[in-house]
């Protein structure tokens, strides 16, 4: 099993940082991070049999460790399916597998209605649908789940009133300094907060941080805060249109849904189903985490069940 790490010029100004691990000649599949702006990590390559799977895990533009940290200039959904289509060309992979949760299946979703000829299959976990409804739910929801870590970002952001928090943050990200870097660690607060309320291996307790991984926090909430102000680039019903177009394209898969999930609501699944019938759905007793024992069970299982169709024959 072989870990390789490389960078790839976007040609404008972005380089996009690329991980390669497992067997060379493995089911290729790709693993689209969270966030948006939460970039890659070690952790996604635990639901993988390396010595199957060759996995692909990439750090969209600002995010992690592609360059500039948390640039916003040229940084849409569009650009990020362009990157993805130049790391596959870059790898000479014809088709692969795409994996994504939260965030990371929003744009599972939309690379898969913009490219359907590169989808293998698709697997879903804790589906998010970059819905005003939704973000306006979440931070709703958090007002009586999490009161003090909300009124904590509240005051950060500067809002006039809880309707203008994701404008008051995204303006007070944008100026970055120590007003940016509070903004950033409030919202990092309450987003623990309300992930360790479905998950008791989960603390609530914010770290100490050095100076360097402040920048790095600060810069994964402007990228945030950017796509969410921005309705990550699917205004006007594209992603049901690119759901349509996957669907047409006979593209196939599993959705991973946690019945506690405090991000993404369940009545998504509802949305999958009008949409995306062909895609199974799993719900398990979990919240919105990958680490989440149920969750994490649940991926190895449908990954295992990939890994024996593409099993040589034995005669």
């Amino acid at each position: 099993m072989t870990v390789m790490h490389r960078t790839l010029s976007a040609g404008d100004g972005h380089r996009i940082h690329i991980t390669t691990a497992g067997s060379a000649d493995g089911i290729p599949i790709v693993s689209f991070h969270g966030g948006p702006g939460s970039g890659s990590n070690a952790s996604m390559l635990r639901p993988f049999d390396l010595s199957r799977f060759l996995v692909v895990l990439i750090d969209q533009r600002g995010s992690g460790r592609s360059t500039p940290s948390g640039r916003i200039a040229r940084n849409s959904t569009a650009w990020l399916l362009r990157d993805v289509e130049a790391v596959r060309a870059h790898l000479g992979i014809s088709k692969w597998y795409v994996l994504g949760g939260s965030w990371g299946a929003t744009f599972a979703i939309a690379y898969s209605g913009s490219y359907p000829e590169a989808v293998l299959g698709l697997i879903l976990r804790g589906t998010f649908l970059a819905s005003g409804r939704e973000v306006r739910g979440l931070l709703s929801a958090s007002r009586t789940r999490a009161p003090r870590a909300w009124l904590d970002l509240y005051r950060a952001s500067g809002a006039a009133g809880s309707d203008a928090m994701v404008s008051a943050m995204y303006t007070r990200l944008r100026q970055g300094g120590p007003t940016a870097w509070r903004v950033a660690q409030a919202y990092s607060a309450l987003e623990r907060a309300m992930l360790a309320r479905c998950n008791r291996h989960m603390s609530s307790r914010t770290r100490r941080q050095n100076t360097l991984q402040q920048r790095r926090q600060t810069a994964k909430y402007l990228i945030q805060v950017h796509y969410l102000w921005n309705a990550c680039g699917l205004r006007g019903g594209r992603l049901p249109q690119l759901a349509a177009q996957a669907h047409a394209h006979g593209i196939v898969g599993t959705a991973v849904h946690g019945k506690r999930d405090p991000v993404c609501p369940l009545a998504n699944l509802a949305w999958l189903k009008t949409h995306m019938p062909n895609i199974k759905q799993i719900c398990v007793n979990a919240g919105h985490l990958a680490s989440d024992p149920p969750i994490h069970a649940a991926l190895v299982s449908v990954l295992d069940e990939i890994a024996r169709q593409h099993a040589p024959n034995v005669t």
